[in-house]
């Protein structure tokens, strides 16, 4: 081939790009989408689609779970996309009302990685109070390292 880099890499942008908007046209764009959050091999793709995209607040809301999920537990490359899909497409209302019915089960692993990223989750987005009950349980925490994140996430 005597194409140049360029000339690839060009091609290849123009396929992604006409390939992205039929899938944004597509009638089951949303259900295709709300499938590959649910898919380890799916969910990371899905988190730079959710980025772009322009979806129906309804339907962002019936993946608000899943997402908050990928951001405190999700794979580690998901962790930073779905924490930005969150700030993106979401009130920290609209946060509130679904991460609080699943911080108990959080806290109960008692699994230092999930609760630090919870606290970060809690932290950036002014949950202010959800995340001094959450520090204030850390603090009483039997492992150090979870009572570690009391000691990291204390408001100053």
């Amino acid at each position: 081939m005597n194409h140049d880099i360029w000339e690839d890499y060009s091609l290849a942008e123009d396929v992604f790009y006409a390939k992205r908007m039929e899938l944004f046209a597509s009638k089951d764009f949303e259900s295709r989408l709300a499938s590959a959050l649910r898919s380890p091999e799916g969910s990371e793709r899905a988190l730079r689609v959710l980025l772009d995209a322009r979806v129906d607040h309804s339907f962002a809301l019936s993946v608000l779970s899943e997402l908050i999920e990928l951001a405190v537990s999700g794979p580690t490359r998901s962790l930073d996309l779905a924490s930005q899909v969150l700030a993106r497409q979401f009130s920290d209302d609209e946060v509130r009302s679904s991460i609080s019915e699943m911080i108990e089960n959080y806290y109960k692993s008692s699994d230092y990685f999930l609760l630090r990223r919870l606290a970060q989750v809690l932290r950036d987005h002014h949950l202010d109070d959800l995340l001094l009950t959450l520090v204030s349980n850390c603090r009483n925490h039997d492992d150090p390292d979870i009572r570690e994140i009391s000691d990291d996430f204390s408001p100053a």
